[in-house]
C-alpha cells in the first residue's frame, strides 16, 4: 500500500503564504484570511478558526509562489474543495484544513 507521500503527484513546499479563502457562493473580497502551512500547485494546507467541512466547495485567492508553479509569482483564484479537516488539538478552536485545487484563473483586480 502506498503512503500519502508516495501518492502525491506534485511536491509540497513548506511555505507560509498569506491568502484568502471563501465558500463558492461568497465573493473573494469577503473571504477569510489564512496562511499556508504547506502548498503545491494542486492544493494548500492551513489552519483556520472558520467552520468548514469536507466537500465544501471553496475559492482561494493567493499570490502563487514561483517555487510551486515554476513561473513568476502571480495572483490566482483557485476553485477547489475542502478535502481534509482535523482538529489541531483538544480544546483548541483551530482546524487544520486541506484544500484540493481543481482549476485556476488569473486575478487581475
Amino acid at each position: 500500500m502506498l503512503s500519502m507521500l508516495d501518492r502525491r503527484l506534485t511536491p509540497r513546499f513548506d511555505l507560509k503564504v498569506p491568502f484568502v479563502f471563501c465558500p463558492m457562493n461568497t465573493p473573494v473580497d469577503r473571504g477569510h484570511a489564512a496562511k499556508s502551512i504547506n502548498i503545491s500547485v494542486r492544493g494548500v494546507y492551513f489552519q483556520t478558526k472558520q467552520p468548514v467541512f469536507v466537500g465544501l466547495p471553496v475559492r482561494v485567492l493567493m499570490q502563487m509562489p514561483s517555487q510551486c508553479s515554476g513561473r513568476l509569482a502571480r495572483r490566482v483564484v483557485f476553485t477547489g474543495r475542502v478535502s481534509h479537516v482535523a482538529a489541531k488539538r483538544q480544546g483548541h478552536p483551530s482546524l487544520e484544513v486541506g484544500v484540493e485545487f481543481f482549476y485556476s484563473e488569473m486575478y487581475d483586480r
